[in-house]
């Protein structure tokens, strides 16, 4: 079962919130506001240790857009440019629906 780095987009505000799970959908439907999961995106990973390396990564790279000290949320100035690095890496980059 893969892995999936997360990019779930709060639907009322430009936040997004970003960690690592089997089930994004089931994550994004137990946070306590309203998600816009045409707006979200996955990036899938085979494994767990590969997720977590990417995921390191980015929280490197999201800093300046911490919303919150250690929350997981982050303002959604970055994303589609992170989204956009990513696939010019080859990672695949997928809607949260399919």
């Amino acid at each position: 079962m893969s892995e999936y780095v997360y990019f779930l987009k709060d639907a009322e505000k430009e936040l997004m919130k970003i960690g690592i799970s089997k089930e994004p959908l089931a994550e994004a439907k137990s946070l306590p506001v309203k998600i816009d999961l045409e707006a979200s995106r996955v990036l899938p990973f085979p494994d767990k240790m590969m997720a977590e390396a990417v995921m390191e990564e980015l929280v490197h790279f999201l800093k300046a857009f911490e919303h919150g000290e250690n929350t997981g949320w982050y303002t959604t100035e970055a994303k589609d440019d992170l989204l956009g690095q990513a696939e010019q890496l080859g990672i695949t980059v997928e809607p949260l629906l399919q």
